[in-house]
Order: C-alpha cells, then structure tokens, then sequence
C-alpha cells in the first residue's frame, strides 16, 4: 500500500546523528593518520583530524513578523489561525471529478465527494473566502486506453469550454486516473486556452485521510479534510491575487526589526528569483527557464515570465537565461502596474549557478538585467542591483549537540558566515527550514554583485525573511520563496508549450557534447491566456 511503501522509505532515511557517525566511520577508514595515507599527506603539508568534525561559530536568526494580527511562527511553521491579510471573495465555483468511465460514482467514493465540496465550502467561509454563490458539479470520464487519447482531450476541453460559458472563476480538479495526460491537459486548458484558474488534486490523497481516521480515530469526523482545504485555500488565494499574509521584510529603517544601512523609508523595493531547468542532453527537450517578480515590496504577489530556449545543431543546454532582458522588461512593468511607480532598489536571487559558471552570469545576464533598466526607466535615475546565487546542490552538513549529547539537526534562522566559507568572497550558509526527516541542507549563498551595499547582517536577515514570503505554504522554505517559485514554475510550464516538431533544428551534430555559444540558443516565450498573465498561474 502506499502507506507501507512510505513507511518503509522514511526507515531508509538516516537521521541527523546516524547521518553523523557515517560520515565519521568513512573518513576514519581512510586512514589519514597512518600508512601509507600519512606520509603521502605529509608530503604535500594536508592535514584531516579524523577524530572529530571541526567546531564553528553560527548565529540563529531571529524569525519574522506576519502582518495580520493572528499568525504565529514556531520553528519555521507559520499558523495563520484562519486569518487571510485580503481574501478574494469567490462567486462562482466547480468541482470537476476526472475518473474512469461508468458505471457511475461508487456510493462510498460519492459520499467522499461531497464530504470534500462540504470541508472545502466551510474552510472558505472561515478564511472569508465565502460563503460561494455559485457551486457547479460534473463528472468528466477518462479513458486509460491509448486509443480513447483523442476522446479524452474532448472531454477535458468540452468541460473547460462549459465552465467558461458558466462563468467559473475556479475550477478545482479531483484527479482519479492515471493517464499521465490529465494534468497536464486541465493546466493548458485552464492557464492557456480559457484563463480559467484550476487547482488539481488527487482523488488518492483524499482517500488517504479517510484511511488514516478511520484507522486512528484521532480527530473529529467532520474536520478529517479540513487541513487539507486550508493547505488548498492557500494555493487558491494567492493564485486569485488574494493576500495570504505581509512578512516584514528588514528593508524598511522604521519597521522596528532592524535599522537598516541599505534601506530608506522612501525607498520602493522589488524582489526576483530565476531558475533554469534542463533535460537530459536531448535537442528535442529544451531546457525551461523562468524568473518570477514580485509586485510588491513585501512579496504578497508576483508574477512569472517563462521561456524554453534550446541550443541548434542539437548541442547540450547552456546554463543561462538568454532572453533575461525582455523577461526582467515584463516583470518590472508588473511591478510599475500595480505600485504607479517603478523600485529603485532590486534583489536578484539566482539558482542553478555553479562556481565555474559564475563569470558567464556577470558577463551575460548582469548586464542582461542592467539593459532592461535603460529600457525601461529611460531617463529616470536607475535601481541599484543585488545580484546573488542560491546554491542547493552541494555535500556541505552541519550538526548541533542536543542536551542528550547526541548529534541533532540545526535550527531554522542558523547562519554561518566564517571558517568553512570563501575568505575573499562574499559568502554564507543560511538554513532557513526545518526538516521532516533526515539532515537538513542549508542553503549556499554567493553575492555576485551589490550596488545596494547590503552588510552581511543585513543581506542574511533579508534573505531568511524572504524563506517565509510564499503564501502557498505553512512553513518556511529553504530559499527564498520567489526562487522555489521560479524553479516551480519551469517545472510545469513544460505542458504549456504547445506541440512543435523540433526537426526543423538539424538534429543530433558530432558536436553534441560541446556547449554552445549564447548565439546558438532558440527561444519561446510562453504565452498564457491574457486573463492569467499577471497571475502566480504556476502556484
């Protein structure tokens, strides 16, 4: 069952202290201390004590302040106590089950579904999201059969066409098959084609809280969903352009949190975050990009702008955005939009950048960003930039001592700045979650390039404050929100390309391997329906 096979992975996760002594019993036997590694380490003046891992200074960050009167932090969890700062007041809903073809709803799967529609109607009325003046239902059956593929995209369309005519502001998606088309299909239905906001979940997952009441009679059995709809209102929100909640950010010098050097009260402030993905070194696969802004100072909403670019001649992906300009162009303008002004000051947080590829970022998508400012301000005074690189990808762990004397995980809010960073870069490792299971990873900053002038206090208390900005979780992230979104948002805009035969790009040359130059690099811009443009529609 899924349960078991969930069981048994979380087993095979070590935990912080079995996670610590392997660490130390492989780099014990490898013997530094002794023939034939000593003399061969003495040669060239190498050093490892063995014994123990080295003992550094870290500082804990202290957390946010959530703007709406009733939320608390503790231990990277935010508890928003039913309270959204500007909840968006729906009109008209459906709930759309996608299953497989008759006979009819099961009596217990029916009774499930209405138990869903009840929690999720209840939940929208305590965050004042309701009461909803329009509730439709349908059923929409899906073919597992390749032959039924043609059928099934009808259907699925035949639906968003119904709901459009109907006038539906949200389509919440209840996914019971596994056709690996479905989701797909209602994302470019809904963000494409109709601009109808969907929100999918799976039929699986609803069962699964039943199971497990049902197995611990633990709860009330009219709240065993209601966890699951906030988390679901919370997503629907912010991609509504409600406002779930207002972090404050130390940017501001009266905000009571930090007197800020980089920041003055007149100041008008933006945030963006950048992500590539890539496929396997296949030309018929692009790589996606996408850089997320924010449209405001505090990060409440944002936005997305998302490209594919794939290299000619079938050579392997290149790690950068080259059409960076026109997307930073797009996002700033988002931003002068909703604020009747454009920032003066922008945070760039970039991820996916590996030490060796740092020079092609100051050389290429600086200057990328720094061209879209002429741009746009014309003959306003320009922003000042912060350019900085959030690494997740690398070996590095810290432990703490627990009052058992056992190896823990380390908190959110811990921050190492000395001893096992850069000495002449501008450097830190920030743990900004708490981990379910296993060793936390903390993330891995490089500041490329600060016009603001940000001090190390100021940047890395800025930054774990950002980890808590994502209206769609009830936690902190391990990087900056905007970031996650970003690579979230190149994750699923892969569906919403449509379909082009990619053979018109010469195919596979002897040269694959090689990485090309920017020149060689072909781009496309998603287009979304006009009605989802300015809307988090990756959420």
């Amino acid at each position: 069952s899924p349960n078991e096979q969930r069981n048994r992975q979380n087993l095979s996760i070590p935990t912080p202290d079995q996670r610590y002594k392997d660490i130390m019993s492989s780099v014990q036997s490898c013997s530094y201390q002794s023939p034939p590694t000593l003399p061969l380490c003495k040669a060239v003046q190498f050093t490892v004590d063995d014994h123990e891992m080295k003992l550094i200074k870290a500082r804990i960050l202290p957390p946010p302040i959530i703007n709406n009167n009733h939320a608390e932090i503790t231990m990277g969890r935010i508890n928003l106590k039913g309270k959204f700062v500007d909840p968006y007041k729906l009109k008209s809903i459906a709930f759309v089950y996608f299953g497989p073809p008759p006979p009819p709803l099961s009596p217990p799967r029916k009774a499930l579904m209405e138990k869903f529609v009840e929690s999720f109607n209840k939940m929208a009325r305590i965050f004042h999201l309701g009461p909803i003046q329009t509730i439709q239902k349908d059923i929409v059956w899906i073919s597992e059969n390749e032959q039924d593929r043609e059928r099934n995209l009808n259907s699925i369309e035949k639906c968003f066409t119904h709901r459009k005519q109907q006038k539906c502001e949200l389509v919440i998606c209840i996914m019971d098959s596994s056709w690996n088309e479905l989701r797909p299909s209602i994302k470019l239905n809904g963000t494409v084609k109709y601009g109808i906001t969907t929100q999918c979940l799976l039929y699986s997952k609803l069962q699964e809280q039943m199971d497990k009441f049902q197995r611990t009679q633990r709860g009330h059995p009219d709240r065993i969903l209601d966890n699951m709809c906030e988390n679901l209102l919370r997503k629907i929100n912010f991609k509504m352009q409600g406002i779930n909640t207002k972090v404050e950010l130390p940017i501001n010098t009266n905000n009571g949190i930090v007197a800020s050097a980089a920041s003055k009260t007149e100041d008008a402030w933006q945030f963006m975050g950048a992500d590539v993905i890539h496929p396997v070194c296949r030309q018929d696969k692009p790589s996606i990009a996408a850089v997320v802004g924010s449209g405001d100072a505090v990060c409440s909403t944002s936005a997305v702008r998302v490209c594919k670019q794939w290299p000619k001649n079938g050579k392997c992906a290149i790690e950068a955005i080259v059409d960076l300009k026109q997307m930073v162009t797009e996002l700033l303008e988002y931003y002068r939009e909703g604020n009747r002004r454009l920032p003066n000051k922008i945070v760039f947080y970039r991820d996916g950048v590996d030490d060796g590829q740092f020079a092609r970022v100051l050389n290429f998508e600086i200057p990328q960003i720094k061209q879209a400012f002429q741009e746009v301000y014309e003959n306003e005074p320009l922003p000042s930039l912060t350019f900085i690189v959030v690494k997740k990808r690398h070996h590095t762990r810290f432990f703490v001592l627990d009052h058992h004397n056992k190896t823990a995980n380390i908190p959110p809010g811990l921050v190492v700045d000395t001893d096992v960073v850069h000495p002449g870069q501008f450097s830190f490792f920030l743990n900004s979650h708490k981990a379910l299971q296993g060793t936390n990873r903390p993330a891995l900053y490089h500041v490329l390039y600060d016009e603001i002038k940000f001090t190390a206090d100021e940047l890395q208390l800025l930054t774990y404050y950002l980890c808590f900005t994502d209206p769609r979780s009830s936690t902190s992230e391990a990087i900056p929100s905007l970031v996650h979104q970003a690579d979230l948002a190149a994750s699923n805009a892969r569906d919403l390309f449509p379909e082009k035969d990619t053979s018109t790009y010469d195919g596979y040359a002897a040269d694959a391997l090689e990485e090309p130059s920017l020149n060689d690099i072909v781009t496309e811009h998603l287009s979304v329906h006009e009605d989802m443009r300015d809307t988090p529609h990756f959420g």
